[in-house]
């Protein structure tokens, strides 16, 4: 008598079936992560820059930049994922007053967050909520 090697259909279904549930679950948590990443990287740490530097040019100007090319800042982060923008704040007057914002260039980026912004005030906000800035 011959003993059987090998594995049966049913056996090979059931391991591609679990295989696809795994990347099922897998995918989206790597991409949720991926764009954290890519937030925190480019749009977060250049917007908290850019409250730097307009801080420093309100100190020696006596009014907040009106353009990023005024700080000798670029409009568009390092890999080209998002733009930067300033203007007028709160108060309606940049010599009082300043918001940036950091816009997505490809909404796939960053589908859940949308366009980040802060003002001199230090007050943070996000079209996908504040949990954005985290």
């Amino acid at each position: 008598m011959r003993t059987q090697q090998g594995f049966t259909l049913m056996e090979l279904m059931m391991t591609i079936a679990i295989i696809g549930v795994i990347i099922g679950v897998a995918v989206p948590s790597y991409n949720s992560f991926r764009s954290t990443s890519i937030r925190a990287d480019e749009c977060i740490k250049t917007l908290s820059m850019v409250a730097f530097q307009a801080e420093k040019y309100k100190g020696r100007e006596n009014t907040y930049p009106a353009t990023m090319a005024a700080m000798n800042m670029a409009s568009t982060s390092s890999e080209g994922n998002y733009t930067f923008n300033i203007g007028a704040g709160p108060t309606g007057d940049i010599r009082t007053s300043y918001s940036a914002s950091c816009q997505p260039i490809n909404a796939d980026i960053d589908p859940s967050c949308g366009t980040l912004t802060i003002d001199n005030f230090g007050a943070r906000s996000a079209t996908g909520g504040i949990d954005c800035w985290r």
